[in-house]
This record gives C-alpha cells, structure tokens and sequence, in this order.
C-alpha cells in the first residue's frame, strides 16, 4: 500500500524529520505510548513502537480546500459534514486502493475525538504477498481542516496487542487552542 511505502520513506528520512514532542509548534497534542518513536513532515506524524510496518499510528491533517485531500478517492472533505459522511469518503479511499483491496469493512460507528465528533471506521486489507493488516480509523473536521488518525498493523497478534496503548493515545488527543 502507499501508505506503507510512505511509512519506509518516512524511516528512512527519520534523521531529518525526527523530533522531540513539545518542540515544534503544532495544531493538536497527544500523548503517545511510553517508548514509541515519532517521526514527522509538515502534514504528517507517525508514531511507531518497533517497526512501522510492524504496527504505526499516522496523523495527518488536511486542508478543506486542498484540491487533492485523498490520492485514491475524488470524493472530498467539506465543510458541514455528518461524521458517517465523512467516514463513507474514508472507506471509498481505502477500496479504491487497487494495490491493497480492502477485504472487509468491520466496523463503523461514531466517536469524539479531542471533544469533536467525529467517527471509527475498523477495516481490513492484505498485501500482495497475503499478510493480512487491520486498520482502524478515527476522523473529524474542525474549522477548515479535516483531522485523520489511522492505526495499521498485521491482523495476526501486532493489531490486538498494541491497540489498548493506541486506543489511550487517540483519546489524549486535543486541538491547539492557538491553531
């Protein structure tokens, strides 16, 4: 999937994009689990324990006005949204992705988020070489944005074992008062 993919340039480039929590100015906080390593772009955190491809967790944030927001679905993130709206365009993203076709989508219920409302979408995919991965999603808009956390990690014992320390960190999750 991309978004594997991302995940190893990201590795790769930890170097140059590694910081310290607290030391860049950013519009959300959160309190990852003791001793996961992050690792940060301009639009994106990812947080992992061991490996990313072993189990990480993405932040991103993107613009209502942005004319690409996905790279798999056209649809869009507007203003106004239900949290089950958007919640349909993050499952079409997920099944358009021809490379990693989503096998099933097992749940999908709203959720708060930093005090937002928002959704929880669990799915899951396989790779090519058949490792079956389990992704949950958490979303919401706030202002002109639109706020996306996404969990992945193999089905097989990495999901379940780190989704508890996971589960914590999306609920310490809260906006900047100075966004």
């Amino acid at each position: 999937m991309k978004r594997v993919l991302l995940v190893m340039v990201l590795v790769l480039l930890g170097g140059c994009a590694t910081t310290k929590p607290g030391t860049e100015n950013r519009p959300f906080s959160v309190t990852q689990p003791p001793g996961w390593k992050e690792q940060r772009t301009s639009a994106l955190m990812l947080v992992s324990k061991e490996y990313p491809a072993l189990q990480n967790v993405e932040i991103a944030r993107k613009g209502l006005q942005e004319e690409k927001q996905f790279t798999h679905t056209k649809r869009r993130v507007t203003a106004g949204m239900l949290p089950q709206e958007l919640a349909e365009v993050v499952i079409d993203e997920f099944q358009s992705d021809q490379n990693f076709p989503v096998d099933a989508v097992e749940g999908n219920e709203p959720a708060m988020i930093g005090g937002e409302p928002g959704f929880r979408v669990r799915l899951t995919y396989s790779t090519k070489s058949g490792l079956k991965y389990r992704t949950e999603v958490y979303g919401f808009v706030h202002d002109n944005w639109y706020y996306q956390i996404t969990y992945s990690a193999p089905a097989r014992y990495y999901f379940a074992r780190d989704l508890p320390a996971v589960q914590e960190m999306v609920k310490s999750f809260t906006l900047s008062k100075t966004q």
